[in-house]
């Protein structure tokens, strides 16, 4: 592994070394991908992964998260924290757009802002307040509440500051997206700011255009596609009966359980805090998600540094013992709740039908209320 150690720009001693992960080069030249031509490409609305494969070619972020949630830096050179963990200053890397042009401040002040605006970025910036280019071209960004690990939010892709609502963003990335003719392929470029080695080095990479994930599966398996995503716990999956390598990919979405302050129930602070120890997530992750997920007792991954297990031992499942007898000291037990759930998606209903056997068990008459997701948005 290389050492990058922030330099020059009145970097503070304290900062900690950051490591860039060494990758594999795959030196075929005959690469070829699906995409759907008539979704969006613009990182900030595209919440297809499909689509978001070929992003990952396209775009850059300040910096890169990887699958154990360690921070390498991309487009920053380095950074600034204040004492109080209130303010980072982040300084910019001498990178260029894939048409020539240079990246500056205005550019990553931008993207970060369209990025906090977006359905989805958004979620991740709740605690970012105002993000301003300095006078050097850097970016400060101000926080309402101490945060020590900024920088593993802000994998964001940067675009050009004129183009963030545009369908077909310029990109800092090693490949650029050319539509010409109908056809679409990715093209290597050969101004690439970076050098850095690629896990692929195709000098072009064809994208077929695909209609839905079984048309995706058979040019896969028949037609000779190099890759794909796919979601076991999609109603929309399709199974794949060929020969193949598969990897998991980290995506860090959690499912949450949550309460209604105002109800009877949930107001109740030893009910709710009764909860965690009541679903036995690692049956949940074993029957419904089939190894494709991760029982947290945190909200954070367990793979990540941040994740404590002495911590998460204390939330682990009882048997439904402490939820039991707190319905039963607060004289709830026979009273009605209703567990809302998102009916789009069915392997939530499933798992929303197998919490919903826990608090029956605990003394609780419930009932599943599965809903479209407008309706549930609104409910």
């Amino acid at each position: 592994e290389d050492t990058y150690t922030p330099t020059g720009n009145g970097l503070s001693s304290e900062e900690e070394e950051v490591t860039r992960p060494t990758q594999v080069v795959i030196t075929a030249q005959d690469r070829s991908l699906p995409y759907y031509a008539d979704r969006s490409m613009n990182p900030f609305t595209c919440s297809d992964y499909v689509n978001k494969t070929i992003l990952s070619l396209v775009y850059q972020g300040l910096f890169t998260v990887d699958a154990k949630y360690n921070v390498s830096p991309v487009l920053c050179s380095g950074y600034q924290v204040s004492r109080d963990m209130k303010t980072y200053t982040f300084y910019l890397e001498n990178a260029t757009f894939s048409d020539g042009a240079v990246l500056n401040g205005q550019d990553v002040a931008a993207s970060l802002q369209a990025a906090k605006e977006s359905p989805v970025y958004g979620g991740r910036f709740t605690h970012i307040s105002e993000i301003l280019v300095t006078a050097g071209g850097g970016v400060t960004i101000s926080l309402s509440t101490p945060m020590e690990e900024l920088p593993l939010l802000l994998d964001v892709p940067i675009l050009k500051a004129g183009q963030v609502a545009m369908d077909r963003p310029l990109g800092t990335g090693p490949y650029v997206l050319d539509e010409t003719g109908g056809a679409g392929v990715l093209r290597k470029r050969d101004n690439w700011w970076c050098n850095a080695k690629m896990t692929v080095n195709a000098n072009a990479i064809t994208l077929k255009k695909a209609t839905d994930n079984a048309q995706i599966r058979d040019s896969f398996e028949f037609d000779g596609l190099s890759l794909v995503c796919a979601d076991p716990g999609s109603d929309k999956y399709a199974d794949y009966r060929c020969d193949y390598e598969l990897w998991d990919c980290e995506n860090n979405i959690f499912l949450y359980l949550a309460c209604n302050m105002e109800s009877e129930i949930f107001s109740n602070p030893v009910v709710r805090s009764a909860l965690s120890t009541s679903v036995d997530r690692d049956a949940i992750v074993a029957e419904h998600y089939r190894g494709f997920a991760r029982s947290a007792a945190l909200p954070a991954s367990p793979l990540s540094r941040c994740y404590n297990d002495t911590l998460a031992s204390r939330f682990g499942f009882d048997g439904g013992t402490a939820l039991k007898k707190a319905l039963s000291d607060g004289g709830l037990v026979g009273k009605e709740m209703i567990l809302l759930v998102n009916s789009d998606d069915s392997l939530r209903v499933r798992v929303a039908k197998k919490i919903a056997t826990v608090f029956t068990e605990a003394g609780l008459v419930v009932t599943v209320n599965a809903q479209p997701t407008d309706r549930y948005t609104r409910a």
